[in-house]
This record gives C-alpha cells, structure tokens and sequence, in this order.
C-alpha cells in the first residue's frame, strides 16, 4: 500500500512540475528588460528602454501606450450591453534588434512621452521573423510634481529667520 501511494504521489509531483513549467516557458531565459524596472512610475517626459540579452539572438522592441475603450450595444429584447478592452497604440514604429555576442545591451530613449501606463513587448523572433517568445512589462508614466518653495508662517525655517532679522535689525 505504501509503495502505491509513493509512486501516486510522486505522479502528482511530476504533473505539478511539469504545469508550472509550461506555465512559465512563454519568456525567454535569455532576454530580460532591466530598464524601466519592475513596478516603479517614471516622472518624466520621455521613456528609456533597456533590454539585456545574453546570448546571440534576434529582438524585436515595441513600446505602445495603453488606453481602454468601452464600447455598448443593445439587444432585441432591450438589454444594454457594455464591453470594455484594452487597446495597445504604438508609440514608434517596431524596431528590430541582432545580438551577435553574449552579452548585448539594446537601448532607446522614447522622447515626449505623456501621462498614462505603456507597454514594452520584446519578442524573440527566429530567421522567419517569427516569435518563439515574449517579454512584456507594464510601466506608468506620471507628470513631474513641482514642489513648493514657498515658506508658510507656520514653519519653522521662517519663523527661525524671521526671528534672526528681528534680532540683526530690530522691529
């Protein structure tokens, strides 16, 4: 009895595996983008892009901006239908990108970026120009904030100098 449940767990383990590695075989091992990183908003008006890749291949490089469009449609019988997708507008035209060494750098600087969340997607592409694997990463684009550089009368910094010009020339 213990032999069968050994060889049904050691089934289930193998299926698990076997699961998760599909799962995480659509990004290729070997292309990683290092630049914007992982969950940071960028403050600034362009977007540089930075993919890493360490063994000689082929890229493709496409950043687009996100934006949602909802659409509504109304059945015969007068129930009103709403839809809502995500629709990716490249930013600049796909670029295309040959690594010939072991450890090449591709990058870009896209310039008079607006407010609002982009996609970098970085495909793997054979000598067919086809995709044998995709990198992808969201990334969000933010306005600047400009800090103030007023003093209130209830900081400290201005009662501070206020008080030492007081005492430099009197009342």
């Amino acid at each position: 009895m213990k032999k069968h449940l050994a060889i049904i767990l050691a089934l289930i383990v193998v299926l698990v595996c076997g699961f998760a590695t599909f799962a995480f075989a659509d990004a290729d091992p070997y292309v990683s983008i290092v630049n914007p990183s992982g969950d940071t908003t960028v403050y600034a008006p362009n977007l540089l892009v930075s993919v890493k890749i360490t063994k000689a291949e082929t890229i493709t490089v496409e950043v687009s901006k996100e934006s949602t469009v909802t659409t509504t449609s109304a059945a015969v019988d007068g129930t009103v239908e709403t839809k809502t997708t995500k629709v990716y507008t490249p930013v600049a035209q796909k670029e295309t990108f040959t690594s010939t060494n072991s450890l090449s750098y591709y990058t870009k600087k896209f310039e008079e970026i607006t407010p609002g969340t982009y996609r970098i997607l970085v495909k793997t592409v054979d000598a067919n120009g086809e995709a044998l694997y995709t990198t992808s990463k969201l990334v969000k684009v933010a306005a600047k904030e400009v800090a103030s550089t007023t003093f209130s009368s209830s900081s400290g910094t201005f009662t501070f100098l206020q008080n030492l010009l007081k005492t430099i020339f009197g009342d």
